[in-house]
């Protein structure tokens, strides 16, 4: 969550407001699938937290910045 404030309050300073958030971040790993025991829950938990967890936090922070006035 920090980094995501943080990101936040680097564009606020440099720009003053915050019109839209496009929250496109993503990552993922290639496994073959003959070879699918390579994938282990800590690469599991690396991906759910980019794609999923750190989307939700930039979401959190931008929300009191896209509030209608």
């Amino acid at each position: 969550m920090a980094s995501a404030q943080r990101l936040l309050d680097a564009t606020m300073a440099r720009v003053g407001r915050l019109d839209v958030l496009v929250n496109n971040a993503g990552t993922t790993v290639r496994i073959a699938h003959e070879d699918f025991a390579t994938a282990t829950p800590d690469g599991f938990r690396r991906l759910y937290d980019g794609n999923v967890v750190g989307t939700w936090q930039m979401r959190v922070a931008a929300a009191p910045h896209l509030k209608v006035t």
